[in-house]
């Protein structure tokens, strides 16, 4: 089993940049429907694209923004004066490592992307995801080859300096980061003109097998109780989320039971366990409600 130290602080120092995809990401649907986005763009630190490559989809129209709010365009100006730099120095660097505690700070940059596009329907910024997710998926190994994985089967992955000894594979470093990878697709699925479009559909169908068998299976038949269902309620949810995004998608119903059988009994009940993610929530409420009482 791995022995994995504790994560160092968190390189993704950027707060105001990740509060900002995560408020536009909690404010608006699959395609954002907000306000005017302005005409378009390339985004910093990024190459104006070819006529070879596919052209980008039309953003969405958008009604105006209740009085008193910003804009989407006015988010997107300041989400824009760090993302040239944060790309070139932080993101694309850690997509490209082949140590899996980077992708734990990868995912913010892939969520802060999610977040962009359903804002302001830019394929530039889901564009921008799926680099970073394509090239997690292109960096990876079997298992076999990784000269300290302690599995050494046939799956995919990556180790971590981070364990000791050094080259473990950590299941909290992908699931982590992966949980945004899922939402990344469901948004694909979910959106009929980027799920109709070949770019993105053949991105996404890729996307998805490599997600079932090299993340949730691996790890599932490497040990449920060990590696799924965790002693500590926020590692668990990750693979709640994973479960609940891949039911949504898979198109084999053994799997989709399996699925929603992982995302149960995280949700309700733990099989190794005394706990659930409802039963945390039953006691935080009732603490909450004391702490009022007194």
């Amino acid at each position: 089993m791995s022995n994995t130290r504790c994560p160092r602080p968190s390189r993704f120092a950027r707060l105001p940049v990740l509060l900002l995809a995560l408020l536009l990401g909690c404010a608006c649907e699959t395609v954002g429907r907000i306000e005017e986005a302005p005409g378009p763009q390339v985004l910093p630190g990024e190459p104006p694209p070819s006529e070879e490559e596919h052209p980008p989809l039309p953003p969405p129209s958008v009604p105006p923004a209740p009085a008193g709010l910003r804009t989407v365009a006015a988010w997107e100006r300041l989400f824009l004066n760090e993302w040239g730099r944060e790309h070139t120095r932080d993101f694309l660097p850690w997509s490209n490592s082949r140590d899996s505690w980077d992708y734990y700070n990868l995912a913010y940059g892939i969520d802060a992307n999610t977040a962009m596009y359903r804002a302001t329907g830019r394929t530039q910024y889901l564009d921008r995801a799926l680099l970073y997710v394509n090239n997690l998926v292109a960096n990876s190994r079997v298992s076999s080859a990784l000269p300290q994985s302690q599995f050494k089967d046939g799956y995919q992955g990556w180790g971590s300096a981070l364990t000791e000894p050094p080259g473990q594979e950590v299941p909290l470093y992908e699931s982590y980061c992966w949980r945004y990878v899922t939402r990344l697709l469901r948004v694909i699925q979910e959106t009929p003109e980027l799920y109709a479009a070949d770019v993105y559909r053949s991105q996404y169908e890729r996307l998805l097998v490599f997600s079932e068998k090299h993340i949730f299976e691996k790890w599932y038949v490497r040990g449920t109780n060990e590696y799924l269902y965790r002693n500590r309620t926020h590692m668990a949810a990750h693979w709640a989320f994973i479960a609940m995004d891949l039911s949504r998608m898979t198109t084999d119903s053994l799997r989709r039971a399996l699925y929603q059988e992982v995302f149960d009994n995280i949700n309700q009940g733990l099989p190794n366990f005394p706990s659930s993610l409802r039963r945390e929530s039953v006691v935080i409420l009732d603490r909450s409600m004391a702490m009022k009482a007194q």
